[in-house]
């Protein structure tokens, strides 16, 4: 589509294309924000792209790595709708789950709807029963990595429909009569840092928008609720030879504790609305091992729920397996940001309309994951998550949809007039 002498469709195809390669992969455990110096690469790109749009107030956090911007009101009237001023929101780092170095994106023109097979990876395929919304793509044109890497589509393409909307929204023969609009890019946000430096003093908006989630049409107003468990066996080490009744083997004890988490709970074996354990990161040997863990669940209930049984685990595990000290240590990470969005149906109503002018029929989807939007809302600026066209994040099969990528910079177009 066309849009003020724009194709948007070619623009943030070829955007996306040019941020993907750029390596911006966080590290986790890391105290630092930004986790890794990459993700300034990309901070650079944006903020000189922003500057040459022709945006005076666009301002880059070299230390901690965030991109503010602000495109000035063009409205000679106040909205009724009494969501304005809005802003965007897109991560800029991609998983740590996955190699995002040296990422090369294929675009599939006119995707038939078969398998596909990686030259580079040949252990490697992407099928529509693995990922049946890519029937929905059957003669649109979709992109991969070459198999080797993620694509970096979460958070990239979000970047690049931010991007092509600021272009847009900035260029001087715009149409769009809108309230100020912000832009901000984070880092982190994979490692769960992406709202550690966000400075509410520079995006003066009173809603907000990240670009985070999949299918057209789709937005997410909740969240999981999130915590992480870290789990320490302490035990003895002695010579092998001369170990009776001496050695006490932290790795029995921590192969225990994994074996008690219930089937039943893990990412694997759940969907929807059901919550799980899922240990992320295992150091073991025989004196000293930890296990770092984290627990979902949208209910905050069942959640708490779930924190007890780990503890009840941790105790049998303890008792079982004499001599050997477990400490459990759970923190929060974020909450479900529904509890507050739904207070919000203004929002709500302003979303759903904008996904209706696009073309797109919407429908609420819960997130089993989180977004910086989780964070954003309790810090103060509600924030609803909207489709960006990526699939299967963190993994090699990653893949985007151009198609819905347009949608997406419609939807922010259509938010800005009717916020």
């Amino acid at each position: 589509m066309l849009f003020n002498g724009i194709d948007i469709k070619k623009d943030v195809t070829e955007r996306f294309l040019r941020y993907a390669k750029i390596n911006t992969q966080s590290e986790d455990g890391s105290e630092k924000v930004p986790s890794t110096a990459c993700q300034h690469e990309l901070a650079r790109v944006l903020f000189e792209e922003l500057k040459n749009f022709g945006i005076k107030d666009v301002e880059y956090d070299k230390e901690h790595c965030y991109i503010y911007a602000r495109i000035p009101s063009n409205r000679s009237y106040k909205n009724k709708n009494g969501i304005s001023p809005v802003a965007f929101i897109a991560h800029m780092d991609t998983s740590p789950e996955s190699s995002g170095s040296g990422v090369k994106p294929i675009i599939h023109k006119n995707y038939d709807g078969k398998t596909i097979k990686y030259s580079k990876n040949p252990n490697l395929s992407l099928s529509p029963e693995e990922s049946p919304q890519l029937l929905e793509e059957k003669g649109h044109d979709i992109i991969t990595s070459d198999g080797t890497t993620l694509l970096g589509a979460d958070d990239k393409a979000g970047v690049a429909e931010i991007m092509t909307a600021a272009k847009i929204l900035s260029s001087k023969n715009c149409d769009i009569e809108h309230d100020d609009v912000y832009i901000v890019f984070t880092p982190d946000e994979e490692v769960g840092n992406g709202t550690a430096h966000f400075n509410l003093k520079k995006c003066r908006a009173k809603f907000g928008y990240t670009l985070d989630g999949e299918e057209a049409g789709e937005l997410n107003c909740e969240t999981f609720n999130a915590r992480a468990a870290f789990i320490e066996f302490h035990g003895v080490n002695t010579h092998p030879g001369t170990a009776i009744g001496r050695m006490k083997n932290t790795i029995y004890a921590l192969s225990d504790f994994i074996n008690n988490i219930p089937k039943s709970m893990r990412p694997e074996t759940t969907k929807n609305r059901g919550g799980f354990f899922h240990p992320l990161r295992i150091e073991a040997d025989v004196e000293h091992s930890k296990v770092k863990m984290i627990i979902r669940d949208f209910d905050e209930k069942k959640m708490d729920d779930k924190c007890e049984k780990l503890k009840n685990i941790v105790k049998a595990v303890e008792k079982k397996h004499e001599g050997i000290k477990i400490d459990l240590k759970i923190t929060d990470q974020y909450q479900n940001m529904g509890v507050i969005i739904k207070k919000h149906p203004e929002l709500m109503k302003t979303s759903e309309e904008a996904v209706r002018l696009a073309g797109l029929k919407p429908f609420y989807q819960a997130i089993r994951g989180g977004t910086d939007g989780a964070r954003l809302t309790f810090m103060g600026l509600p924030t609803l998550n909207l489709f960006a066209g990526m699939f299967n994040p963190h993994s090699k099969n990653e893949w985007a949809s151009t198609r819905i990528m347009e949608y997406a910079v419609l939807t922010i177009l259509n938010i800005s007039s009717l916020a």
